[in-house]
């Protein structure tokens, strides 16, 4: 288990720790030896110390330690415990709640600086989580990662953007919408020239018979 200073948390010291995070009940020194099954309290209290040096425990001079629990995607715990030197059996208990980490993002959608009603989906790899309505502004909390965010207005094209959300970060997003360009195509049908030679030769032929006949 790596910490702070790339130094690996193993062996006894690894132990103790781990003993000390499952516990759901008061646990002092003689419990630490005999739960990680060390030779006596003396030796669990020296590993509570190690811990403390590398910053996992905090202590102050009551003897009250705090506790560090970190999980990538949630949000760091800290719990204050009281720990007494082995020699007075002391005792302390540790209960850790993990909540997922979370952020917000401030969504705005604009169109020549007016606010815009729209409609936001917003995805996360390739899996829909949210379609909401949008009048002008609104702020969503998100537990942290990568979205897709993307905004649809009638009459306006749509527009996607990619957002990374970390702990506890307020991110504002602003969409400026275009107006849809509307393409109007006009066609025209050429008479052949054929026809107005074959109109002319008709009408010379109809004056030619009429003219005969006379």
């Amino acid at each position: 288990m790596p910490v702070a200073g790339n130094e690996e948390l193993e062996g006894i010291t690894l132990s103790v720790y781990l003993y000390v995070v499952k516990q759901g009940k008061p646990v002092g020194p003689r419990e630490v030896m005999k739960g990680a099954n060390l030779s006596s309290p003396s030796v669990a209290y020296r590993h509570l110390e190690k811990l403390e040096t590398l910053g996992l425990l905090q202590k102050n001079a009551h003897g009250e330690y705090t506790v560090i629990l970190e999980k990538e995607g949630y949000t760091t715990v800290t719990q204050e415990v009281l720990v007494t030197s082995p020699e007075r059996d002391g005792v302390f208990s540790v209960d850790f709640v993990l909540e997922r980490a979370t952020g917000e993002i401030l969504v705005t959608v604009l169109s020549e600086g007016e606010m815009l009603s729209a409609t936001l989906v917003i995805t996360a790899e390739g899996e829909e989580i949210a379609h909401i309505p949008v009048e002008g502004e609104e702020i969503i909390t998100l537990e942290t990662g990568t979205y897709t965010l993307e905004v649809s207005a009638r009459g306006f094209e749509p527009a996607k953007r990619q957002v990374l959300l970390l702990e506890g970060q307020t991110k504002p997003v602003d969409f400026e919408l275009k107006k849809t360009q509307r393409t109007v195509k006009v066609t025209s049908q050429k008479i052949p020239v054929e026809i107005f030679l074959l109109g002319g030769a008709g009408i010379i032929l109809i004056l030619v018979i009429y003219f005969w006949k006379r």
